[in-house]
């Protein structure tokens, strides 16, 4: 063998490779380096060099060599064209990049206006907030109820109008049990019976409802000590025997132990529980947790 082109990392490598396989010296033959090595841009483009090696005293060397130039000269003819499409390419690239960049600083602009006026609306939402006349001033026009008996027949007439509104035929009842040192309760009858599930609602829900927003109307309008609650088809009185039914064998097992402690409870719930055990000799009570898993802890008193 009179001739060798090699391709390695290195000219060096291809070189030393290249004489092992023509077993010669570096006297003995001509190395024309046909391709330096590159590492390319950006990872790309990356190449290996190429090394021919031909032995000086073969057979027509000198055809061999020129061969060889001119094979380089090819190659320089190629990477010179790789290198203007790798021109091209890093310009493509710098553009890219600049026109990303205008883009991005588009966006952040846009972005910047956007939360600007977001600030702003909201600076003139609390504006407003703050320039909206307050609860005790939107009811300077109400006038301010201090007759129990009064109010009692003012919310009475507007539950009644509520109820049919609601689309409910009946009528509002006043019982009123302050002599037994109960509230005043305002009763929902319904000319159907049948119909008292759907006005309370799963669980009261509906009748809560209702007792809220009867209770608004009276806050809105009264100043004094009146509970006024809402029933209908003995709902909340049947609820209120069973919280003091339970409170009652509460007591009892207090009693017996020295201390117990009932379920959480709302509330109102508690305070119907309270008003009961305090009718009961020798126990006490008092509430313990936080919402919604407050409870009522009953204790027996020291003999």
């Amino acid at each position: 063998m009179d001739k060798i082109t090699l391709e390695m990392k290195t000219v060096e490598e291809a070189v030393s490779e290249a004489l092992k396989v023509l077993n010669a010296t570096k006297d003995e033959v001509e190395i024309i380096v046909e391709e330096e090595p590159s590492k390319g841009f950006l990872g790309l483009g990356a190449k290996n060099a190429t090394v021919t090696v031909v032995r000086r005293d073969a057979k027509d060397s000198e055809s061999l060599i020129a061969n060889s130039l001119d094979e380089k000269e090819n190659n320089r003819d190629l990477i010179d064209k790789f290198g203007d499409k790798l021109d091209d390419f890093v310009d493509d690239a710098k553009d890219f990049i600049s026109s990303t960049t205008d883009k991005a600083k588009e966006l952040y602009d846009d972005a910047s206006e956007k939360i600007e006026d977001g600030i702003d609306k909201l600076k003139d939402k609390d504006e407003k907030k703050k320039s909206r006349p307050r609860r005790s001033q939107l009811l300077d026009d109400i006038e301010v109820i201090t007759d129990d008996e009064e109010i009692i027949e003012m919310t009475r007439v507007f539950l009644e109008d509520l109820v049919i509104k609601m689309g409910f035929d009946g009528k509002v009842e006043v019982i009123d049990e302050r002599k037994e040192e109960e509230n005043v309760v305002l009763d929902i009858v319904l000319d159907d019976y049948n119909l008292n599930s759907r006005l309370i609602g799963k669980r009261g829900d509906t009748l809560n409802a209702i007792s809220y927003i009867c209770g608004q109307f009276i806050r809105s309008r009264y100043e004094g000590d009146l509970i006024i609650e809402v029933d209908c088809g003995d709902y909340v009185y049947s609820h209120k025997e069973d919280i003091r039914s339970i409170a009652r064998k509460c007591a009892e097992r207090a009693i017996n132990d020295g201390e117990y402690r009932m379920r959480p409870m709302n509330p109102y719930d508690r305070r119907i529980a309270h008003k009961e055990i305090s009718k009961i000799e020798g126990v006490s009570t008092h509430s313990e947790g936080e919402e919604p898993r407050r409870a009522i802890v009953i204790t027996r008193d020291p003999q």
